[in-house]
């Protein structure tokens, strides 16, 4: 119990699919015991202990964003965030439904 994925967020990286042009996706994962990870090239090299991507701090920053009254420290450290890249959330599943 606690690592089994629970719930997945597609988010828009920053490289493009060198057949097809298109930006290629990331997913970003939640275990049931609340511990992330990624799909990405530097969060799968990242030696553990691992250290959170640019692509777990959107989602995390996104969820934030979604607690009482967190809204505007969310929004803020978002614009960090946003300046050191810009991946866009592209879609949220949750495996359980």
């Amino acid at each position: 119990m606690g690592n089994r994925w629970v719930r997945d967020w597609l988010i828009k990286g920053t490289k493009k699919d060198r057949k097809t042009g298109k930006i290629i996706p990331y997913k970003v994962s939640q275990r049931e015991d609340g511990i992330f990870g990624c799909d990405c090239p530097n969060w799968i090299n990242c030696p553990a202990p691992k250290d959170d991507c640019k692509h777990i701090l959107r989602v995390k920053l996104m969820l934030l964003q979604g607690t009482p009254g967190m809204g505007s420290l969310a929004a803020s450290m978002m614009k960090r965030v946003n300046a050191i890249a810009e991946p866009e959330l592209v879609r949220a599943i949750c495996l359980d439904e």
